[in-house]
């Protein structure tokens, strides 16, 4: 049975126009990375060939980053559809045993969220027959290189995100909460790089990597470029125990769920009722219209600004994924405010800015991606499009209120890393702050 539901789950997502969206996506970052220089995803290409084993594997071990988020789209969407649709009641009250419904769902999801990697594999194949490609700079196709990318980083590193995220859906029934996780995990996956640079704690680093980036990166550190040209590598010494210990946490936390998960609708707590509600009744006063002087547009702009940016900034995500942005900023900053290529310098402004754009940048654009939806969107979310549009309020007002709440937030992100950036150079002693420059 779970088969059935496995098969019905990737068929559903294979009709889905977002599975090949983010297939394209990645294909194309990585045809543009190996046709040309002009394109880089995480880092320039040496001068090993285009379409290297090395290069192969390397872009599937970086890859697993890039597609936290779009695997978070399918795994939340496997684990709480019925509850997002309200049917959960109705395949609550069947025959279908738990085993079957949660293995089914999360197998199908685990195999869809592998499909957007194999854009690594596309693009590279591709590129190599494009006019403007020097011929001298790529070999011959490898597809044990292909192979083992697949095996070593694609579907080890499905797996683990699709066990965690699927997992934390299944039990708070929420996709904002699997969202918040999946940035946890990508903001956690950066602490943990900062904090654990130094070259004594490179094997603890390596293996700690939940995507096994690390680890590649270590165990092909000394290679020739003739090794990278020519050898692929699979499943062997560190990069095995790495993939063997990030299966074994997937496999654990998809088992404490598993264990946890009911087909019982959550209870609530009821609301406790009055002895006597006719008592608690008191007559009010209607107040009668007054027509304002200070009712005009611009004070229905101010009024429109204040409910969605107070609304917006009281939300978890928005907290959660400030607090994520600045945990993966600010140490960075601590730790490399004072060396820069290998030397000892000191924290000049310009340095600060840089280390803070290459850590924000990333979670400034995850903050406008939702919340441009979710401010757009809001009154329909709410119900309470048709409300809104009856009012007789300009449409400017309501679009400009939430533009302008977007930019705010990021504003508010942006000067907490700034603060941060000032308080790290007073830290070393550096009293040049050069606020014109930060502005």
């Amino acid at each position: 049975m779970f088969l059935r539901i496995a098969l019905f789950e990737i068929r559903f997502w294979l009709r889905s126009w977002m599975v090949w969206i983010f297939l394209f996506i990645i294909a194309l970052l990585i045809f543009g990375a190996v046709s040309t220089d002009q394109v880089q995803v995480g880092g320039s290409l040496s001068n090993t060939d285009r379409n290297a084993p090395y290069v192969i594997q390397n872009f599937y071990s970086f890859i697993g980053l890039l597609t936290l988020l779009m695997s978070t789209a399918f795994v939340t969407s496997a684990a709480i559809r019925d509850f997002s649709h309200n049917t959960y009641q109705i395949i609550f009250t069947t025959p279908l045993k738990r085993f079957d419904f949660l293995i089914g769902r999360f197998i199908g999801a685990t195999l869809i969220s592998v499909i957007p990697m194999l854009g690594v594999s596309i693009g590279i194949l591709l590129a190599k027959y494009m006019p403007w490609v020097d011929p001298e700079r790529w070999g011959r196709v490898n597809w044990a290189a292909h192979l083992n990318g697949i095996v070593v980083f694609a579907l080890p590193n499905a797996f683990f995100m699709a066990a965690v995220l699927f997992a934390i859906a299944a039990l708070a029934r929420n996709e904002i909460v699997s969202f918040v996780a999946a940035l946890i995990l990508l903001t956690g996956y950066g602490v943990a790089g900062a904090l654990l640079h130094d070259i004594q704690h490179e094997q603890i680093a390596a293996l700690l990597d939940p995507f096994g980036t690390r680890a590649f990166d270590l165990v092909t550190r000394y290679w020739t470029v003739a090794e990278k040209n020519r050898v692929s590598i699979g499943l062997q010494g560190l990069l095995f125990w790495n993939r063997l210990l990030w299966i074994g946490i997937g496999c654990l936390t998809f088992a404490v769920a598993y264990s946890r998960f009911s087909f019982a609708e959550k209870s609530t707590k009821p609301r406790r009722i009055e002895a006597d509600a006719e008592e608690a009744i008191q007559p009010v006063a209607i107040p009668l219209p007054h027509p304002q002087l200070h009712d005009t547009q611009w004070a229905k702009f101010v009024g429109s600004f204040k409910i969605h940016f107070m609304g917006m900034a009281r939300s978890t995500f928005f907290v959660v994924i400030a607090v994520a942005s600045l945990l993966n900023c600010i140490p960075s900053l601590a730790l490399s405010a004072t060396e820069a290529y290998g030397n000892q310098t000191l924290p000049v402004t310009y340095w600060i800015l840089d280390l803070i754009r290459n850590t924000l940048y990333l979670f400034v654009v995850i903050v406008i991606t939702y919340y441009a939806g979710v401010l757009v969107w809001k009154d329909r979310d709410e119900r309470m499009d048709e409300i809104a549009v009856s009012t007789p309020t300009p449409d400017w007002i309501s679009y400009a209120s939430r533009l302008l709440t977007l930019i705010l937030m990021i504003m508010l992100m942006q000067s907490a890393a700034l603060l941060g950036g000032v308080v790290v150079q007073a830290w070393h002693g550096y009293h040049r702050y050069q606020i014109g420059l930060y502005l």
